[in-house]
């Protein structure tokens, strides 16, 4: 079955109405919930994350251009396998897989951290893979299942095995984990390096890399944030990264060799006064606004 079959369209992000074909990017929900092993409730976030970026501005003062010049198509949400997280990831797969053959870059609302492994087939050995995250989740095994959120990254790697990874805002690990990404080189700029300082070396480092590559993927956990900024999350983790510093990033990092991104464990269930939810939402609108600037520029 075609996972355009099996499509939800409720109402697009922000309401944002544009034909299919004068775009580009596409945001596609991928609500999956299954493997959260504190507090589930990310099925809901790419329902929620639509609505509240309706009460959102479209102006970005840091490209200083309008949401409103560009064009992006929301395909809707993935109905998912309920209990099923093989069938769901291979669906997730499918779907971007033909995004990708039609030219199209994907912006993924999650849903639970495990979708990104769903992304692993639209990224080439020679990608850099930027991880925005509290944990690592390189995990061999977490709760005697090797498929869930804790190992996701650890999966991705073995899929793609020549990508160059960085993870940045990082704070709860394991010494497996740790261990595992310093024998694999992976880059971890944590949020106490970025704090002590500053973002821009960091930022500096990471565009390195992505010169020696040739595409580039952003994974964006919403737990990479503090707490105190961004409480609706799966696992909240403190001795975060605050708003700006990570809006910065990612804008930093988003150019015309970006394949895809998503943006994950948002909980509505547990967030305050939509503070994680608004968030993600103008993570999105930045994005989009960068991307399709980028394009232009060059």
């Amino acid at each position: 079955m075609s996972w355009r079959l099996r499509i939800d369209r409720k109402f697009p992000f922000a309401n944002f109405q544009t034909k299919r074909e004068d775009s580009s990017v596409s945001i596609l929900g991928a609500p999956l919930d299954i493997s959260n092993s504190h507090a589930p409730g990310t099925v809901y976030a790419p329902e929620h994350i639509r609505r509240v970026a309706e009460s959102l501005e479209w102006y970005s003062f840091i490209s200083q251009r309008d949401l409103t010049e560009f064009s992006f198509y929301d395909e809707g949400d993935l109905v998912l396998y309920p209990g099923d997280i093989k069938r769901s990831l291979e669906l997730i797969s499918e779907s971007l897989s033909d995004l990708k053959r039609e030219g199209r870059i994907p912006i993924i609302l999650g849903g639970e951290h495990t979708i990104t492994l769903g992304a692993a087939d639209i990224l080439s050995s020679k990608c850099l893979i930027v991880v925005f995250d509290a944990h690592l989740d390189l995990r061999e095994e977490y709760l005697g299942s090797n498929l869930n959120h804790a190992t996701v990254m650890r999966r991705v790697w073995e899929n793609v095995p020549s990508a160059e990874f960085a993870f940045v805002g990082t704070r709860a690990v394991t010494l497996e984990e740790l261990s595992f990404a310093k024998k694999e080189g992976m880059e971890i700029f944590t949020s106490r390096m970025i704090w002590k300082y500053g973002l821009a070396e960091a930022v500096k480092k990471i565009i390195k890399m992505a010169e020696n590559t040739e595409c580039v993927y952003i994974s964006f956990d919403m737990d990479v944030v503090d707490p105190g900024f961004a409480p609706g999350v799966g696992t909240p983790e403190p001795l975060g990264l605050d708003p700006h510093t990570i809006v910065e990033m990612v804008y930093s990092l988003i150019g015309k060799k970006l394949v895809g991104m998503d943006i994950v464990e948002v909980n509505p269930l547990r967030d305050c006064g939509e503070a994680t939810t608004s968030l993600a939402a103008k993570i999105v609108i930045e994005s989009i606004i960068k991307y399709e600037s980028s394009k232009i520029e060059s």
